[in-house]
């Protein structure tokens, strides 16, 4: 049975990286063909709905970041506009092709990436990031033969600030004249990795009559879509941690230290992107019985190391 296999050296990459590897490809009797060709595609896609009914809407866009296909042998690739014609023809007399013969062949190719690549993604939703390379035997009037993988893009990141991560937030109580509770959370750095452990430092100042019945913690997925002259935001929870008896009473001021660890398969943090960006908040909920809760949102990035087991695909 006539079959190709697609070799790659690695899987895991960054734009401007070099891509290798090769084509396998048995053939046991001889076969007209038009080409032995491997593409490379990579591209973005928005993708939302609004509204219900009548009145829904679908908002799309899709970016090429880069399509190429090289030729190893034979022609080619022919356009639309002459492969109808090709094919016809070739009902007729075969002598317009070449001829792969009988045997076992393996061609190396290599391919570079472009540079600024956003990370590849898969949305909860419908937006998507992918990257692919494609190996094919054309085959006129049959199945082409084909093998296809998908590739693992990493994002180039800015270095890690020095500082810490701090953010802050407090309320009032409309029952009580002059009460307000107060949060400020802090993380020790800027960019975490998938499946890492942190603290989150809560120092909390409760100048109210409500207790504060424990803290919650939760990373939210934020998803920055456009299309065309439209925006949406999109947030999703990745990841959630409860402290029960992480209690301020009234008139306490008090410093939390809370650990919380990230999933192994987080997508990292997208920003190259110009249609799906994807960013991070860690949300700290001080829990207030008969009240609104107080949440402080801190931003934080999510790095990657190529090649980590557990990875998201």
């Amino acid at each position: 049975m006539n079959n190709i296999q697609l070799n790659l050296a690695q899987t895991d990459f960054t734009g401007g990286d070099l891509i290798e590897g090769s084509v396998a490809v048995h053939i046991e009797n001889p076969i007209p063909y038009r080409g032995v060709r491997v593409r490379f595609r990579g591209r973005e896609k928005s993708y939302w709905s609004t509204g219900t009914g009548k009145h829904r809407r679908t908002h799309s866009e899709t970016r090429i970041w880069f399509d190429e296909e090289i030729t190893l042998s034979g022609r080619p690739r022919l356009p639309l506009t002459e492969l109808l014609s090709d094919s016809l023809s070739g009902l007729f007399s075969k002598g317009n092709y070449e001829v792969l013969p009988q045997g076992d062949y393996e061609t190396p190719f290599s391919y570079q990436l472009p540079e600024g690549l956003p990370g590849d993604y898969q949305s909860p939703g419908s937006s998507s990031i992918t990257y692919t390379v494609t190996a094919e035997v054309d085959l006129p009037l049959k199945m082409d033969l084909k093998d296809e993988k998908q590739i693992t893009i990493y994002e180039r990141r800015p270095p890690s600030s020095a500082g810490p991560v701090v953010a802050q937030a407090a309320k009032s109580f409309l029952l009580e004249s002059g009460s307000s509770l107060e949060a400020s959370a802090q993380l020790q750095k800027d960019q975490v990795l998938p499946g890492e452990s942190f603290p989150v430092r809560l120092q909390v100042s409760n100048h109210s009559q409500k207790t504060v019945e424990g803290v919650e913690i939760r990373l939210q997925q934020v998803e920055h879509l456009r299309a065309g002259g439209s925006r949406a935001t999109r947030e999703y929870e990745a990841a959630r941690a409860n402290f029960d008896a992480a209690r301020v009473y009234p008139g306490q001021n008090q410093e939390l230290l809370l650990p919380f660890t990230l999933p192994e398969d987080l997508y990292p943090s997208v920003l190259n992107s110009s249609l799906v960006r994807v960013e991070y908040v860690l949300l700290v909920k001080l829990v207030v019985p008969w009240a609104v809760d107080l949440s402080v949102r801190a931003p934080i990035v999510i790095s990657e190391q190529p090649g980590r087991p557990g990875r998201k695909t």
